[in-house]
């Protein structure tokens, strides 16, 4: 297909039609919110690390003295799994952090409908105090408002 794209329309054809989409998509939406992964580049955060699997918090949870509502199969739930909470956030042009919303949450256990709103708040708070000022995503070159995922893991403080 390339072949006869290039016997066609010349060298630069499909370069100039990337370019021109993206050029068109600008245009269209340079003040919205859009998805960090229709970006050239997406949001970065420098100063701490986030790994593949987002970010671990340690915490004393605020339920702690209600320990046994946090077993499963007789074992202390931190031993069976992690709760998490996996939240979406618009980075702004100047890379600060804003609009959080839930994406997903929790292992699927009874504890969700307790905690949720809790371990939301927790990882809120997290992102708003350690994770707040970012790289923000491009469009070439241009600086672009993006939604981001980050999973927030929370794991017993030591």
């Amino acid at each position: 297909m390339d072949k006869k794209l290039h016997e066609k329309f010349g060298n630069n054809f499909k370069t100039g039609l990337h370019l021109k989409a993206d050029s068109l998509f600008l245009a269209n939406h340079v003040n919205d919110t859009i998805n960090y992964w229709d970006c050239d580049k997406e949001p970065k955060f420098d100063k701490r690390r986030i790994g593949p699997d987002g970010i671990d918090v340690e915490v004393n949870l605020p339920i702690e003295e209600k320990r046994e509502e946090w077993t499963s199969n007789g074992k202390p739930m931190f031993a069976v799994h992690r709760p998490f909470v996996d939240i979406q956030f618009a980075i702004d042009k100047t890379g600060s952090v804003s609009s959080f919303k839930r994406s997903d949450s929790f292992p699927q256990q009874k504890e969700k409908g307790i905690y949720d709103e809790q371990l939301f708040n927790l990882a809120v708070q997290e992102i708003k105090t350690n994770y707040s000022n970012w790289n923000p995503a491009e469009i070439r070159g241009v600086k672009v408002n993006a939604f981001y995922v980050l999973r927030v893991k929370f794991k017993k403080a030591q």
